[in-house]
């Protein structure tokens, strides 16, 4: 991807005061400006493919009620290189295809439904899995309390 900065765009002189007859003319003032979209466009600049390079803010603090609404719409996927902070909830809608996550904290706090997909459910208390693991079947909820070492609880209706 090219990097578009200010140094690659041709500067319009507008003189020192209006029509004091230091700054560009009028035609040599548009041959930039014709410059300046050019090069936007040879670079393959679209909205698809904007990089920004030192913070970026957004102050609209419109809230997300869905995944196409709120301050920061993004209609396809993201990747994200570093650490993610998130300030407020963390809600997560359809599908995803990475089975395992990982959240690091002190303490989460989750108020209202957990909802675990049911991608993997091990076949003995030694099968492959990831010390904190939890997944169930119909029968069982199962934890693995260290690597590769499970426990199971009885699932039964009241």
């Amino acid at each position: 991807m090219t990097t578009i900065t200010t140094r690659t765009f041709d500067i319009v002189n507008v003189g020192t005061t209006a029509n004091d007859g230091t700054g560009d003319g009028l035609r040599d003032a548009f041959i930039r400006v014709n410059s300046n979209f050019a090069n936007i466009t040879s670079t393959g600049f679209t909205a698809a493919n904007i990089r920004v390079t030192k913070t970026l803010y957004i102050t609209n603090t419109t809230n997300s009620s869905s995944v196409d609404s709120g301050a920061l719409v993004i209609d396809g996927g993201a990747g994200i290189a570093k650490d993610l902070y998130i300030g407020g909830n963390l809600i997560v809608e359809g599908n995803t295809s990475t089975v395992e996550r990982e959240i690091v904290s002190v303490s989460e706090t989750i108020t209202g439904n957990l909802i675990l997909g049911n991608t993997y459910a091990p076949v003995a208390n030694t099968s492959t899995g990831t010390t904190g693991q939890i997944t169930w079947d119909g029968n069982y909820i199962y934890i693995c309390v260290a690597t590769d070492t499970w426990k199971r609880a009885n699932l039964s209706t009241w």
